[in-house]
C-alpha cells in the first residue's frame, strides 16, 4: 500500500487510482481486523493472555479503518460543498 502511494505521488498524480488504493485499503484492513481476531481468538484457547498485544493488534487495525473513512467521508463531504456552491 504504501508502494502504490508513492508511486501514484510522484509518477502516476491520477484521482482514480488514489480512490482505488482507498477503497482497496478500506476492504484490506477489514479483513485485518476479521483475522486478527481469529488469531486472538486461537492464541487465548492456547494459553496466550496477553490482552494489552491483542488490544494494539485491533487498535491498529481499527485506526487504519477509520483514516480511511474520514478521508472517504470528508472527499463526499467536500465534493457535496462544492457542487452547492456552483448551483
Amino acid at each position: 500500500m504504501c508502494m502504490l502511494s508513492l508511486v501514484n505521488m510522484f509518477f502516476i498524480r491520477s484521482v482514480s487510482f488514489m480512490y482505488m488504493e482507498l477503497y482497496v485499503g478500506l476492504l484490506i484492513f477489514a479483513a485485518y481486523v476479521a483475522f486478527d481476531t481469529q488469531m486472538i481468538i486461537a492464541r487465548a484457547e492456547q494459553g496466550d493472555n496477553d490482552y494489552i498485544m491483542h488490544a494494539q493488534s485491533l487498535f491498529v487495525d481499527f485506526i487504519q479503518l477509520f483514516v480511511r473513512l474520514l478521508v472517504i467521508l470528508n472527499d463526499k463531504e467536500s465534493k457535496k460543498r462544492r457542487r452547492e456552491r456552483d448551483e
